[in-house]
């Protein structure tokens, strides 16, 4: 040991910790020692991991027919709002992180949902997911659509069709597929926790079958994204949301645009991460609880599990405290971005975080956040292009209206903002003026598509699904790999933990902890609560120093990582 470099030391040392206390941990909801076949895949090549088989192989197939990873990217994202009903489709928004290969820098899409013209600071003060008379008040302008198209046109190889890479969709959709646990979960927490009623004619026989939304991918397939901001279709989103109380007109469709931003960029231990900027939070959130626990980290004598745990949990507190004071969309309220990130804001907050106990906030929500929708992709082809994509209708099933004729679940995204008086969203979340409601305002995101660069080159792509947990599962995947040095496997399926300020409860994944851990974390005033609500679903492409590319599937959900079809 006396050989070892104070920089080694501290390396093998905090691996060592991580491996002895938390990599032996078992769960019952998952074995995150094990990953089937599916789960993680090796490739010399190209990798694209998602959240469901169907999808992955989609791309693949894409791929290998000469496309590059934004063809892919397009192609799996109609396959997405397929497969995953629940989770995302065209009548929501998303986020794309992307690097075409040999830019040293990435480049950001904002498809997220924008709030209707008509949309008042006060409009939505009391809507509630499971208002279904004025439920058609938290669907944003979908935006996924013209975002795929823009990637398409400005990104695409150029050897595919746009028809060419939705029409398997369309086929899916078409024939459906098997009703998959996860799927069926979200259907039966829809039901209890939103009052959601799903068409039985969408089931049958135990497939999931949606020959409208097939109808409408061919309308797409043929006419672009216009088929949907145009006509029938527009008119039928804008019938069914004002059926259910809500403002959105054919103008808001046909006026949408999807935003080119600059990423939120940062070093962080000799690499660089580039993630979303505002209107998601990811950027300044992610950054914030990355900096301070460093901080607080270099404060300690004596390092050990507990404590290293306390820091991470009061580092999440404070970050998530000034996204709910200070964030919102920057084109409506001036955003110092990079003083939040600032080395002397960071020490500000810092004198605020006790190495020994928790600071008792008072308690604002008392909400604990609903299992919500949300979807991400990892993607990075044999040319070195690289994709990074997080997209949503936010809740299961968003607002669970079905728009007719159309096979289209309407997001209810606009739950996202924030409301006067504390009242707390679906995710416990509270906000200030920043995130109020407004026209054409985007609600703050927490949706984190992610890649590390080294030395300009791609090291780690990741994202996750998950609400605000979606910033939690992020952050202790890249402190797994970049801190502690763990494989990407290990980095991946470790236990998680989540706070977001309010409600002030520490979040455990249950069962992933050991009963000492957990004592001496109540003794320091940490408000435990053990939860069946998993911290996210992380989709993680790692390249390797010799060019190698891993891929991994959360073990959390029945994702698959894959580099080549099997024939």
């Amino acid at each position: 040991m006396q050989n070892f470099s104070k920089c080694s030391l501290a390396i093998y040392s905090l691996a060592l910790t991580c491996l002895l206390f938390f990599g032996g941990c078992s769960s019952q909801f998952f074995d995150r020692n094990n990953l089937n076949s599916k789960q993680y895949a090796e490739s010399d090549i190209q990798m694209v991991v998602t959240e469901n088989k169907e999808a992955t192989d989609i791309a693949i197939d894409i791929l290998e027919a000469g496309g590059n990873a934004f063809d892919a990217a397009v192609a799996t994202s109609f396959a997405l709002s397929v497969v995953r009903p629940h989770s995302t489709g065209i009548g929501g928004g998303g986020f794309f992180l992307f690097k075409e290969s040999g830019d040293i820098n990435p480049q950001f899409l904002d498809a997220r949902e924008k709030a209707p013209r008509k949309t008042q600071k006060n409009s939505l003060d009391q809507v509630s997911i499971k208002d279904s008379a004025h439920k058609g008040a938290l669907v944003g302008v979908p935006g996924l659509t013209k975002g795929l198209e823009d990637i398409y046109k400005k990104y695409g190889s150029g050897k595919l069709s746009w028809s060419e890479l939705i029409e398997p969709s369309i086929e899916l959709a078409n024939s459906g597929f098997p009703v998959y646990p996860h799927l069926s979960e979200a259907i039966k927490l829809a039901t209890e926790k939103a009052g959601f009623s799903l068409e039985p004619k969408l089931i049958k026989k135990g497939y999931f079958i949606n020959q409208e939304l097939a109808q409408t991918l061919r309308a797409i397939s043929e006419h672009g994204s216009a088929a949907l901001h145009e006509g029938k279709i527009a008119k039928a989103i804008v019938k069914a949301t004002r059926k259910h109380g809500g403002v959105l007109d054919e103008n808001d469709l046909i006026n949408y645009r999807a935003v080119s931003r600059k990423p939120a960029s940062f070093p962080y231990k000799g690499f660089k991460i580039h993630t979303a900027p505002l209107p998601s939070s990811a950027g300044i959130v992610l950054g914030q609880i990355l900096k301070l626990r460093d901080l607080q980290l270099s404060k300690l004598s004596n390092r050990n599990p507990s404590t290293e745990l306390h820091l991470l949990a009061e580092s999440m507190s404070m970050a998530f405290k000034e996204r709910a004071l200070k964030l919102g969309d920057p084109s409506f309220t001036l955003i110092d971005q990079y003083n939040l990130l600032s080395d002397s804001h960071i020490k500000k907050l810092g004198r605020k975080i006790s190495l020994e106990e928790t600071k008792m906030e008072k308690t604002l929500s008392e909400v604990e956040p609903l299992p919500t929708s949300t979807t991400h992709f990892s993607i990075i082809d044999r040319e070195g292009n690289v994709v990074s994509s997080t997209q949503s209708i936010n809740l299961y099933f968003g607002s669970g209206i079905l728009a007719e004729s159309t096979g289209i679940f309407l997001n209810n995204t606009l739950d996202d903002f924030s409301r006067p008086k504390n009242k707390a969203n679906s995710f416990g979340l509270v906000g200030r003026n920043p995130n109020y409601p407004g026209p054409n305002k985007i609600p703050l995101s927490s949706m984190s598509p992610t890649i590390v660069t080294a030395n300009g080159d791609p090291f780690l792509v990741l994202g996750s699904p998950g609400g605000p947990r979606i910033i939690s599962a992020v952050a202790q995947t890249l402190i797994n790999r970049l801190d502690y040095n763990l494989n990407l496997k290990d980095s991946v399926a470790q236990s998680r933990i989540h706070k977001q300020w309010q409600p002030p409860t520490l979040f455990l994944e249950k069962g992933g902890f050991p009963k000492e851990v957990i004592r001496s974390l109540s003794s320091r005033g940490q408000q435990i609560k053990e939860s069946a609500y998993l911290v996210g679903n992380v989709s993680a492409i790692g390249v390797e120093s010799n060019g190698k590319l891993i891929g991994v599937a959360d073990p959390r959900r029945n994702g698959k990582a894959s580099s080549r079809r099997p024939h």
